[in-house]
């Protein structure tokens, strides 16, 4: 990766209107607009995309798209893609079977496996699995203890680096924890490793930046794409006082975007602007109030001017 990307969008799955295919037309328009409007990196078929309720064919054809919609731009646009899973031998597969195609993304975004708690030495026999069939292909890890039930640490992260080097390239760190943070930007400091920090949780991007990230996965990046690329860059060239402002505008709208479980609200206003059909996967369900609530995001976005 020749320059790392700062806003990488998980995008949502627009699906059809009974929900059963994947709406492929409204999927490239997605992913041309969140390209034109801030996002430098595309995350398919996360946990935002609904990527536990797709198919194997349907995950391939996400890649697939999304890599056609990429090779239109001259500038460079990061494409990651997620695997989650808590059998390691599944995770595997499915990793060989995403990359039997002609079309691979630049990256792997890997879950610390969930529900069933692996030791740290479990984490890393697991995250070498999938190494070993990647093909070379980078590999992320998604740090997100509040749905798995456990923490991936700092030396687990050091001691991956180590045996893995260039192919570990980084994590997505969704942890509100700043010491967690602290201890992985000290073992692994970018400017000596590579090792890329991206924020997983929007609201938190800014501190994050100040203890050594570099961007973040977002959701809210759907709808202020623009200003949350130009908080990191304020940031990145010494314009604190411009990035606070900009945190403070956007704040409002990260939080709004997450009062009920992800990616219901989103998926409400990406259907209300007519990107999506507001159609989700059960167990994941659509109701009046989100529309609702997704209204009052949209109208307070009018309010704040983003």
């Amino acid at each position: 990766m020749n320059a790392i990307a700062k806003v990488i969008t998980a995008c949502v799955t627009p699906f059809s209107e009974d929900g059963r295919s994947v709406d492929a037309k409204r999927f490239i328009a997605l992913c041309e607009y969140l390209i034109q409007n801030g996002s430098d990196g595309l995350l398919v078929h996360g946990t935002t995309g609904e990527g536990p309720t797709l198919t194997l064919e349907e995950k391939k054809q996400l890649i697939r798209l999304t890599k056609e919609v990429i090779e239109a731009y001259a500038s460079p646009v990061h494409l990651m893609a997620s695997i989650n899973g808590n059998d390691t031998q599944a995770v595997v597969e499915q990793v060989q079977e995403l990359l039997n195609q002609a079309e691979h993304p630049d990256s792997l975004l890997v879950v610390v496996p969930f529900y069933n708690k692996p030791t740290q030495a479990g984490m890393i026999a697991h995250f070498e699995a999938v190494a070993n069939v990647a093909e070379g292909i980078p590999i992320v890890i998604y740090n997100i203890p509040n749905r798995t039930g456990v923490a991936m640490q700092a030396d687990t992260m050091k001691t991956l680096h180590d045996r893995l080097g260039g192919q570990l390239l980084g994590v997505k760190q969704s942890d509100a924890s700043m010491d967690a943070l602290s201890a992985i930007t000290r073992l692994l400091p970018y400017d000596e490793t590579g090792f890329v920090v991206w924020s997983g949780d929007d609201s938190l991007t800014l501190p994050m930046l100040a203890l050594g990230a570099k961007g973040v996965i977002s959701v809210s990046s759907h709808l202020i794409g623009r200003e949350l690329h130009g908080m990191i860059e304020a940031f990145e060239a010494g314009k604190t006082a411009k990035a606070l402002t900009l945190q403070h505008q956007m704040l409002p709208t990260m939080r709004a975007l997450f009062q009920v479980t992800n990616p219901i609200l989103v998926k409400a206003c990406m259907a209300q602007q007519g990107f999506v059909h507001p159609s989700m996967r059960l167990p994941m369900l659509l109701e009046d109030e989100h529309q609702a609530l997704a209204s009052l995001i949209l109208n307070q976005q009018k309010t704040l001017a983003l």
